[in-house]
């Protein structure tokens, strides 16, 4: 079983990572979702670690997600 990481990264941090890395996508949409962020933004991933990375969900950090981080 792989290690999931959950983290919240600046999204211009996240894109270099994704171009300088080997990394894969559980749906290609989470790619094309990063991608169209400012970078800005600030965005909680979820990846496991395997032998390359794979990156399993990503949201963008903005009102609605800290309202929902902090009241539930």
């Amino acid at each position: 079983m792989a290690t999931i990481i959950n983290s919240i990264d600046l999204a211009s941090d996240v894109k270099d990572f994704i171009r300088f890395s080997t990394v894969k996508f559980d749906n290609i949409a989470l790619k094309t979702k990063i991608f169209a962020t400012d970078d800005d933004d600030f965005l909680f991933i979820s990846k496991s670690i395997d032998s390359d990375p794979r990156i399993i969900d990503v949201k963008l950090v903005d009102d609605d997600f800290i309202k929902d981080a902090v009241l539930g």
